[in-house]
């Protein structure tokens, strides 16, 4: 689920904090640096700024504080809510987690800086210092330069409930800034202006770092780490090296602007977006009215759709190695028992008094993939059916009596 990509949206860099200067970083040096370097990243992104963009040296504390009010402009503090009931139904969740505050303790400790599109500003930590900086700047430009020409903000809300979908667009725009600040940051090291032991130094120091990500639960690091490496290799059509070497891809940039992936299986699979003989749309799918046959008292509070991604997670899967981050391997995000996507559709259904269950039905690209999901979900957590190419699980609290009938009803039919 990328609940956090989608309640955000301030297009976050992760893992991108600086120690290298004892000097706080000041809202004069902030915008210093944003001036010099803007031309080099509409230059590398071949976009003009059509204004320049408004920079703030923020704390920790007024960080969280613009986090809190994007999920509030987009109201989705209730979608979190139920979100969380759900991946604790599912298991993916500790029973005292909440995903606010994971959120909240994330953006303290990983970032180094955001673009808010709301405010149409580059906020940056005051924690952040020293050559890096700049890099950082160049990534976050690109967004403030990309919400200019493409309203950033209007792409996100157009898949605001469909988390897989919104994972796709915020992997367009998380791998278009991070392909910006490669370029930018080898154009900077040929020229001399980074010095090579510091950069050094800096990803070692971030090493360390990344293992506060690997303590987070993997329902939210996949996707949120998962948009910028798997958004840079599907924009460069799984060749991030050429882009080092030869430059942006800018006729794929347009393209993935103009009408961009709709799941995270093209993001995993960029083939099955750019190969017009192999495109994969999602199918329609549903619990249909299976929650119906849930009995009285039942009502659905929320739906949404995992994807070939989070259902990875489902399955097992967490981050890939610090080897296949640092090599863009998409391969390493996904397994075969959830290769073979087709589409899927949850719901979150509410007892009267209190109970909750998910229904979760998934469809494949053919029975045999719906076979290989169906072994990888056999776990006394959750009931499962199959029919052909469908396969339905229900997870929660829900009398045994119902359960047979109810998957029943979720394999009966495939549309929506």
């Amino acid at each position: 689920m990328h609940i956090v990509r989608t309640f955000l949206v301030l297009s976050i860099v992760v893992l991108t904090v600086s120690v290298f200067a004892a000097e706080p970083l000041t809202n004069e040096t902030a915008t210093t640096v944003t001036r010099e370097i803007s031309a080099t990243v509409a230059d590398i992104r071949g976009l003009p700024f059509r204004e320049s963009v408004k920079v703030e040296v923020v704390d920790a504390d007024a960080a969280a504080r613009h986090a809190l009010e994007r999920i509030e402009s987009f109201d989705l503090m209730e979608r979190l809510n139920g979100q969380e009931v759900v991946f604790r139904i599912l298991g993916l969740i500790e029973p005292e987690t909440r995903l606010l505050d994971l959120f909240t303790d994330t953006l303290r400790e990983q970032v180094g800086g955001f673009y808010n599109p709301s405010t149409k500003t580059f906020y940056l930590m005051d924690s952040s210092s020293g050559a890096m900086v700049s890099i950082l700047a160049a990534h976050e430009l690109t967004h403030a330069l990309e919400d200019q020409h493409f309203d950033l903000d209007s792409r996100v809300r157009s898949a605001i409930e469909d988390d897989d979908a919104a994972f796709a667009v915020g992997a367009v725009h998380e791998g278009s800034a991070t392909l910006v600040m490669t370029v930018f940051a080898g154009q900077a090291l040929a020229a001399g202006e980074l010095d090579l032991g510091e950069l050094q130094e800096y990803a070692q120091e971030e090493a360390e770092r990344a293992v506060l990500m690997r303590e987070t639960p993997p329902i939210l690091t996949r996707g949120l780490l998962g948009a910028y490496l798997l958004g840079a290799n599907f924009l460069t059509n799984g060749n991030v090296m050429g882009v080092a070497l030869g430059g942006m891809p800018h006729d794929r940039l347009s393209a993935a602007f103009d009408a961009g992936p709709v799941s995270s299986e093209q993001v995993l699979h960029p083939e099955k977006y750019w190969d017009p003989s192999r495109k994969d749309v999602p199918l329609p799918v549903s619990p249909r009215n299976a929650g119906k046959r849930l009995g009285k008292g039942w009502r659905r509070t929320l739906s949404g759709v995992f994807g070939e991604l989070n259902l990875g997670t489902l399955v097992g899967l967490g981050l890939p190695t610090e080897e296949a981050i640092q090599s863009f391997d998409a391969s390493a995000w996904t397994t075969p028992s959830v290769q073979g996507w087709g589409g899927d559709r949850w719901e979150l259904w509410t007892h009267d008094d209190g109970r909750s269950v998910v229904l979760l039905a998934t469809r494949w690209d053919s029975d045999g993939d719906a076979v290989e999901f169906e072994a990888a979900m056999n776990d006394s957590r959750f009931n499962v059916g199959r029919r052909g190419d469908l396969v339905a699980i229900i997870a929660g609290d829900m009398p045994s009596s119902r359960v047979r009938k109810v998957l029943n009803g979720m394999l009966s039919g495939r549309g929506r």
